[in-house]
């Protein structure tokens, strides 16, 4: 899973670029248009979940540096609404759209370690006749793929000490590894 400060910048990004409300799908919005997000699917790629590599650190011979590699694709699901009419609500949805297209864009993805991918190229009329009225609710999903760079600096064991009891006799023993 996208950790949720990649996810809140990503956000407050095409936010600020774009002039769109986003929240979570699973919030309150008083006023319109607006949109939404959720994750509607995650995997890990399992075959870069292995991908380890081990090494002495170039300035200390005494730390091994551990990399491992993290592979996520998440989809999200961008629903925009509006009361007032679909030409609203398909406007700001074309906004966030596009906004993914731009090259400065990807550049600010790319920073976060994700690549969008538009699983489909059409945004999706999925408005809806309830109480009398129109809500009128347009949408696309986006493939959000995700690597983590995982590093540990770890101490190496230069010398085990064994601690032996014997009745009323202990004895040390210090070994070199």
């Amino acid at each position: 899973m996208i950790p949720a400060t990649v996810m809140t910048a990503l956000i407050t990004k095409i936010q600020n670029d774009t002039s769109v409300v986003l929240i979570k799908y699973d919030q309150n919005q008083a006023t319109y248009p607006f949109g939404t997000y959720r994750s509607s699917s995650c995997s890990v790629e399992s075959a870069y979940k292995s991908i380890r590599s081990s090494a002495e650190k170039a300035d200390d011979p005494t730390t091994i540096v551990q990399t491992r590699f993290e592979k996520y694709q998440d989809t999200y699901s961008f629903n925009f609404f509006d009361t007032q009419s679909l030409e609203n609500a398909r406007s700001i949805a074309m906004n966030v759209f596009y906004w993914f297209d731009f090259p400065d864009n990807r550049s600010f993805c790319k920073e976060l370690f994700l690549i969008p991918r538009l699983t489909a190229t059409v945004i999706q009329d999925r408005s809806t006749y309830k109480d009398s009225a129109w809500l009128y609710q347009v949408g696309f999903d986006m493939r959000l793929d995700y690597t983590n760079e995982v590093i540990l600096e770890i101490e190496k064991i230069s010398k085990i000490q064994i601690e032996e009891n014997f009745g009323n006799h202990t004895e040390n023993l210090e070994v070199e590894v």
